[in-house]
């Protein structure tokens, strides 16, 4: 097919260049791709109408303006500093693909060429740009890359999961062994401990006269024993309570505190305590296990406001998140803030067995309990002032 001879276009032609306009038109809009030609100010001197339909305007609209009235002075300045590169290099260049929100709403990928060239008749110098629509290629390809990365987490949280797996059964082992060497500890350190009452017992029968100071050392010795009962108890009680298994109910709070205060009665016997006691939540949890927190908790409360002329205990919880937070406030004896991190741990006490009586197994039971439910513990408290001990619990039961 020849073309016609090239030719000046008439004063209403939008080409600058010859040939029929009518024809180059249909050419340049017949395809899928968004070209334009700009001159060296960055106006159009022609946009086809794909192109024109990324700006939401008709192209007889955008002949001999810049983009600047559709995009912005910023996008204007941006492109144009890129197009005069083009144009001062005299050559062809590709670009990278990018990506492009049109007056639409719609982003496309484009990959897009800008050809310098001159118009022969008069010798300006235009810019002639294609843009390429890479949409699809470019969404298959950030598909396949998204699916490439899913494989690569996908094997990393499988690789994660059977480490974790493997962990968890060593863990678990350790623990078991861990509570039956106490469990079985335990069990075999009775055995001498009666033996050792046994005969301070049997010694004392013996002895018909027994000086005050030898009376002294085997009341040492068998106190001594008892006291050694006492924490074997307690070790034994700790122990069971990793064990035992959870039968988790929704259960009346304030029954469950009525209920711990009635078993506590005795020792507060003969005391002035004021009881300060909010409306209490229901709670899913393990009936048994809840009741042994809170008879701990008063417990505590009532031996070290023992030496008050008038005890106060505070019992309450306020909502965080989707968590209760439970505490219980006594005016006693404190402590200082700086061992607090002390107070839950097996055998760990801050003050003299002397003053208080006790193992220091309370508070390590109360946080495993705590634990086990899924919630957390902790306290605050000032020597002298009282103390505050708080624990969470979830809102709702599990599913």
């Amino acid at each position: 097919m020849n073309l016609p001879p090239h030719k000046r276009p008439d004063e209403t032609s939008s080409l600058p260049f010859g040939y029929s306009q009518k024809l180059l038109e249909s050419i340049l809009n017949a395809g899928n791709d968004y070209i334009c030609v700009k001159d060296r100010k960055g106006c159009f001197v022609y946009i086809n109408e794909m192109d024109a339909s990324l700006y939401n305007a008709k192209p007889q609209d955008m002949i001999g303006k810049t983009v600047e009235p559709w995009m912005g002075k910023a996008v204007f300045e941006e492109w144009y500093r890129k197009d005069m590169a083009v144009f001062n290099s005299g050559r062809k260049q590709h670009f990278e693909p990018y990506s492009r929100t049109g007056k639409d709403g719609i982003t496309r990928w484009f990959d897009t060429i800008k050809i310098p060239f001159a118009d022969k008749q008069d010798g300006q110098d235009f810019l002639l740009v294609i843009h390429r629509d890479i949409t699809k290629i470019k969404e298959a390809e950030l598909e396949r890359n998204l699916l490439r990365e899913q494989v690569l987490v996908n094997e990393k949280i499988t690789s994660l999961n059977a480490e974790l797996v493997k962990q968890t059964t060593r863990l678990e082992a350790a623990n078991k062994e861990l509570e039956t060497f106490g469990y079985s500890v335990s069990h075999d350190l009775r055995a001498p401990l009666r033996h050792i009452e046994g005969y301070v017992d049997l010694l004392r029968g013996e002895i018909s006269s027994l000086s005050e100071k030898g009376g002294q050392y085997l009341k040492v010795i068998s106190d001594s024993a008892k006291q050694m009962g006492v924490l074997i108890d307690g070790l034994l009680a700790f122990s069971r309570m990793g064990r035992a298994a959870l039968n988790p109910c929704w259960i009346e709070t304030d029954a469950l505190v009525a209920q711990a205060r009635e078993e506590l009665s005795r020792d507060a016997a003969g005391r002035s305590i004021e009881w300060k006691i909010e409306t209490l939540p229901k709670v899913y949890a393990d009936k048994t296990l809840f009741k042994q927190v809170w008879v701990n908790l008063l417990d505590n409360a009532i031996k070290y406001t023992r030496n008050r002329d008038k005890a106060v205990i505070s019992i309450g919880c306020k909502e965080a998140g989707d968590e209760f937070e439970f505490f219980v406030k006594d005016n006693g004896a404190g402590f200082d803030m700086q061992y607090a991190a002390k107070l839950f741990g097996i055998f760990q006490r801050l003050h003299f067995k002397e003053e208080f009586e006790g193992t220091g197994i309370g508070l390590a039971n109360i946080q495993r309990i705590i634990a086990r439910h899924g919630g957390r513990t902790r306290a605050e408290g000032e020597v002298n002032v009282g103390a505050t001990f708080y624990f969470t619990l979830p809102k709702a039961s599990p599913k």
